[in-house]
């Protein structure tokens, strides 16, 4: 999980006058850490759906705050939904379905989602909208 207090107490240190631009890295954190002065995130969630976490920026960055938490939420089912197999494996069905291959993963990474993994992913994708 996001440790939201270290997060806050890293965000608070920055010297307000210094032109800083922070990133986060993971997906989970992105509407928090842009509700204390960061820019953007960079994305694993976004290598298969760019169009989400850039229409979830954009939303933010344009104080569009309430129409960015409810896409921060489809963010966090996106993820979810991708995590019903194991490590990456969701990531890399779902890539080879969407046009962006993801290539293989190497041991001792899971090579391959079940297809009964694959199949709870892409259903969940499914009742979700994004596939």
């Amino acid at each position: 999980l996001i440790d939201i207090m270290h997060l806050q107490q890293v965000m608070g240190g920055v010297d307000p006058e210094r032109h800083l631009e922070v990133l986060g890295g993971s997906d989970a954190s992105t509407y928090a850490l842009m509700a204390m002065g960061g820019c953007g995130v960079i994305s694993w969630v976004s290598v298969i759906f760019p169009k989400l976490i850039i229409e979830m920026c954009d939303a933010y960055l344009a104080g569009e705050i309430e129409k960015a938490r409810r896409l921060m939420f489809k963010v966090n089912e996106v993820r979810s939904a991708l995590r019903q197999a194991p490590m990456d494996t969701g990531y890399r069905t779902v890539g080879a379905i969407v046009g962006c291959p993801l290539g293989y993963a190497r041991r001792p990474m899971t090579p391959e989602a079940t297809p009964e993994q694959k199949e709870k992913v892409i259903s969940r994708l499914k009742e979700i909208g994004m596939l």
